[in-house]
């Protein structure tokens, strides 16, 4: 999180807890984004008709969504329930006097085999996933880094009365105001943000909860 002095007006440093010293920044381990968009853009454009192609002639004719009824309902196949459906299958397959009418043995493998292709699809796509999420991430915390810097030296020029400098400081400042007390009650997802801030610490202040029971009157 992004501080400021505790003085606006006294120190004129700020407080920046991800931001890197000059010597950090020299430092081997540091790791600064220099991925190409045209990169970018080029597998973007890729995973797009990939995913096209997949919507098409999977999900159009072989596939329909889940809902998050049927999402409930659904076992799935983890590690121990897959072992299970792997055995079941060799075991019927070898002794197939003990298999009911109902049961398709082959039926069974072929969904053993929709399993595993999936599977490994999934793995894949986990892996593009973290990938992907790192970029947006080293991409973020650079770009947030270098803003920074541009903000620290508004200020410093808003301090020093150079004309212009205030303007774009109140624009920048807004985003670093949390919310305050006033007239409009505070929305549920505002609460829980300062809540949550108070019990790991990282805000100043107290939790008073008032509460009053409903009482049915019996006439």
């Amino acid at each position: 999180m992004t501080k400021e002095s505790k003085n606006e007006t006294g120190n004129s440093n700020l407080t920046f807890g991800n931001l890197p010293s000059p010597e950090e920044e020299k430092h081997p381990h540091y790791i600064r984004p220099s991925i190409p968009v045209d990169d970018l853009l080029k597998f973007t454009s890729e995973l797009q008709n990939t995913l096209r192609k997949a919507e098409t002639e999977l999900g159009n004719i072989y596939f329909h969504p889940v809902s998050d009824a049927q999402r409930r309902r659904l076992r799935g196949s983890g590690v121990s329930r897959f072992g299970f459906i792997v055995n079941t299958y060799r075991l019927a397959a070898d002794n197939p006097q003990f298999a009911p009418p109902i049961l398709d043995i082959n039926d069974l493998g072929e969904q053993i085999d929709i399993i595993r292709e999936t599977r490994a699809v999934t793995v894949c796509l986990e892996q593009l996933q973290r990938m992907y999420a790192d970029i947006l991430l080293y991409a973020g915390d650079d770009a947030y880094r270098q803003s920074l810097i541009y903000y620290t030296s508004v200020r410093d020029s808003k301090r020093r009365g150079i004309p212009g400098a205030q303007a774009i400081f109140n624009v920048l400042r807004s985003f670093f105001k949390h919310w305050k007390h006033s007239d409009e009650a505070p929305t549920i997802p505002e609460l829980e943000r300062d809540v949550h801030a108070l019990l790991h610490h990282r805000k100043d202040g107290k939790i008073v909860i008032e509460g009053r029971a409903k009482h049915t009157t019996l006439s």
